[in-house]
């Protein structure tokens, strides 16, 4: 990955979006490394619009195995309600007829561009909206691109925005932490304070995960250890303290996506978590801001499956991502002694 942007005009992604393809690959080709420029347009107007273009421009050396195609994935966050979205960048490649890097790598560069409808891809709606792009192979993440989707050219109004912010706090029932504490009797889990294992809290804007490294397989328990530093809106704070006598005071829950892609199966998983902050709120510069921690168990929350591989884990909150922190599962194949005797 690259920050570098293409150096064209917002209307050039949709006329041209490879003018200046040459002179950048050309450049990246002098490394002699794999590399990858993702742009978007600053501003897509819907009177003259229909799609929400994403540009990828690559570089791979001829030969060397690459598994960018196969393991891309592309999420945008709307920055007006807080929601992600992630899919596959790409199609996956057909099956390979011969072992990867056949042939074997040489220094010969190639290029190669894809233009991305993140209205097909993403499913994203031709609506007002402020997105924030970010391309991630496996634990690569690209630089990442704000696009915001207007009503015309001709004017833009800005209390529009502050309307959309507004109506989706008035909008927003209280929140409640999910997962709920004790919705799993078998398990401690979720917590919603330090723990031992627990990550110190950021000493800037920012998540912090801690997982064990590698876990054995069935996973049926695999316990992701959190902590925060994280900006409050208005549709995050709880107006009321605690009803029931010894509670503790939750003063805002904080809305975390966790995101997990595969070294095997990229796909990516999502986990929408709403986190309690138990701590009394700070100000910084004008913006409230929460500070906690949280324990989940990650297999109650997505479908590790029975693949071995390892996982790259993501944290997304708003315009905050955190990651990747990298998680390993794996089989022990069975010994000879510890295989069933099929003479009995």
């Amino acid at each position: 990955m690259v920050d570098q942007r293409l150096g064209i005009s917002d209307e050039e992604f949709f006329t041209d979006p490879w003018r200046t393809r040459k002179a950048i690959q050309r450049k990246l080709m002098e490394k002699k490394e794999e590399a990858f420029v993702v742009d978007a347009p600053e501003r897509v107007t819907m009177d003259s619009k229909s799609s929400l273009p994403l540009a990828v421009l690559r570089v791979y050396k001829v030969g060397a195995p690459s598994h960018f195609v196969r393991s891309a994935v592309i999420t945008a966050v709307n920055l007006h309600n807080g929601d992600i979205t992630a899919a596959r960048a790409f199609d996956p490649p057909p099956p390979s007829t011969g072992p990867a890097g056949a042939g074997g790598a040489s220094d010969a560069m190639m290029g190669e561009a894809q233009l991305v409808d993140l209205t097909q891809r993403l499913s994203l709606p031709m609506a007002r909206a402020d997105y924030l792009l970010t391309m991630i192979v496996l634990d690569r993440v690209s630089t990442r691109r704000r696009m915001r989707v207007v009503e015309s050219a001709a004017y833009e109004d800005p209390a529009v925005d502050e309307f959309l912010r507004t109506h989706v706090a008035a909008r927003s029932e209280r929140p409640k932490a999910f997962p709920a504490t004790g919705s799993d009797p078998r398990s401690i889990l979720p917590v919603y304070d330090a723990m031992d294992e627990s990550p110190p809290i950021p000493e800037v804007q920012g998540i912090e995960l801690s997982i064990d490294r590698v876990t054995l397989l069935p996973a049926t328990t695999c316990a992701v250890w959190g902590s925060f530093r994280l900006p409050v809106e208005a549709r995050h704070l709880i107006a009321k303290g605690p009803t029931t006598p010894g509670a503790k005071l939750t003063t805002a829950i904080i809305p975390i996506t966790l995101l997990l892609t595969g070294s095997v199966d990229p796909t990516p998983k999502l986990a929408h978590l709403q986190v309690p902050c138990h701590r009394a709120l700070v100000s910084v510069g004008g913006q409230s801001i929460a500070t906690g921690h949280f324990t989940v168990d990650l297999a109650k929350l997505v479908k590790i499956g029975m693949t071995p591989q390892t996982y790259f884990i993501y944290a997304f909150s708003g315009p905050v991502l955190h990651g990747p922190t990298p998680a390993a599962f794996v089989h022990i194949p069975l010994t000879s002694s510890a295989r069933p005797d099929s003479n009995r």
